[in-house]
């Protein structure tokens, strides 16, 4: 949550989203908020469950309880879009019933339609299983075309196969269900038998105590399954020519005479009359981007001053960039004249504390303790909900409630 503000940001400037879950820790709130601004934002979500490796060498798990976790985190993760999805539905509805009655039930049989749809399904490629730290990831489309010359079936069918209840009969050389495989215990799906029992053959290879472990997994599961390509094959990418404002190239600036539309381009000459955003454009007749959406607001705030009265100039020019670079920054004066930075949280506060000093402002500073803020307020008249309730004995062995 300390970083909502970069996701915020990046959000704003991108068609799509990388949703990164952790295979072993599984969803957390940090994966509600960031699915949440997806949604919000319109993007194109994918799926990223990393660490894939830590369920081998650390949980020790088999290929059949790392694909039954696995499973569970993608059903979670569809479950709360199907929330979101769900509210979207009932707004819909009620605006098609507030509205005028006319072809209602075409609409909602497709809204419900649109609903159902899971919206991760490993099977269409929109979900990848990877290991950022040793360069490796793979998505259930890149094992199909790997094991359709094999089976001799179109890489379609197999993609389809390879995630959920189904199985392969060696005997008939055939994808069937969980009845026809029967009950044995050796049946598994295609999807252990197929993609992670050659992972974890690889893996125990490695751990044997001759040898270099981490670099001879690195060196081939990097080989073998490239990261690059499982993440670059779920995005679309397209190319602009640069003609020449200025163009940002990692830490530094090249200046341009133009840029097309979809660059990304520094301009300078703003400051004085921005605050946090704004739109350009050459017509009166624009209609202005809508203000970004954070999911938290901050809750840390510490009071600034410099250490030396005579860079109290640095300082406030230091709080004004500061303020421009980080939309999740809170920038205030309090009623006895202090300078109060507010932030997201512990790390957030950290870093724009080391951006001030290094970056924007360059003066030692003194910063008091943080302080954590607290809210409370009333919202109408409540009434007591249990009036509506009626009593359905008369045992004097239930208390009465003394409240109105």
């Amino acid at each position: 949550m300390d970083f909502c503000s970069e996701v915020s940001t990046a959000a704003r400037l991108s068609d799509g989203a990388l949703i990164l879950v952790d295979a072993v820790e599984g969803v957390h709130i940090q994966t509600h908020a960031v699915l949440r601004q997806s949604w919000i934002e319109k993007l194109t979500p994918c799926l990223v469950l990393n660490k894939i490796d830590r369920l081998i060498s650390e949980l020790k798990l088999s290929p059949m309880e790392a694909y039954t976790r696995l499973l569970r985190i993608v059903h979670e993760v569809n479950g709360i879009m199907s929330a979101y999805k769900s509210e979207k539905y009932l707004s819909d509805v009620d605006s098609i019933l507030a509205g005028s009655t006319g072809e209602v039930g075409d609409e909602s049989h497709e809204l419900i339609e649109d609903d159902e749809e899971d919206t991760f399904q490993p099977q269409t490629g929109n979900v990848a299983f990877v290991c950022a730290l040793d360069g490796w990831g793979f998505s259930i489309p890149k094992f199909a075309e790997f094991y359709a010359s094999k089976f001799g079936a179109s890489s379609g069918t197999l993609q389809k196969a390879f995630w959920g209840p189904r199985y392969f009969n060696p005997k008939t050389k055939m994808i069937v269900g969980k009845k026809a495989a029967g009950e044995g215990s050796k049946v598994r799906p295609m999807f252990v038998q197929f993609v992670l029992e050659p992972l974890w053959q690889v893996y125990q290879a490695a751990l044997e105590p001759d040898g270099d472990r981490a670099m001879l997994e690195k060196a081939v599961m990097s080989r073998w399954l490239p990261l690059s390509d499982s993440i670059l094959s779920m995005a679309h990418l397209q190319e602009a020519e640069l003609q020449s404002l200025y163009l940002m190239m990692g830490q530094g600036l090249k200046p341009v005479s133009s840029a097309k539309a979809g660059n990304v381009v520094a301009i300078r000459g703003l400051g004085q009359h921005i605050l946090k955003s704004a739109t350009l454009s050459s017509t009166i007749n624009c209609w202005p981007f809508s203000s970004m959406v954070f999911q938290v607001a901050p809750t840390l705030r510490v009071a600034i001053e410099p250490s030396d009265p005579a860079d109290m100039g640095a300082l406030m020019k230091g709080l004004r960039l500061l303020n421009r670079a980080d939309p999740f920054v809170e920038v205030s004066v309090s009623s006895r004249g202090e300078h109060v930075l507010g932030a997201a949280g512990e790390v957030h506060l950290e870093r724009c504390i080391k951006d001030l000093k290094e970056r924007f402002a360059k003066v030692r500073l003194e910063v008091s303790p943080p302080l954590v803020s607290y809210k409370e307020t009333i919202e109408g008249d409540q009434t007591n909900p249990l009036d509506n309730l009626k009593l359905l004995t008369k045992s004097s062995d239930y208390p009465s409630f003394p409240w109105k």
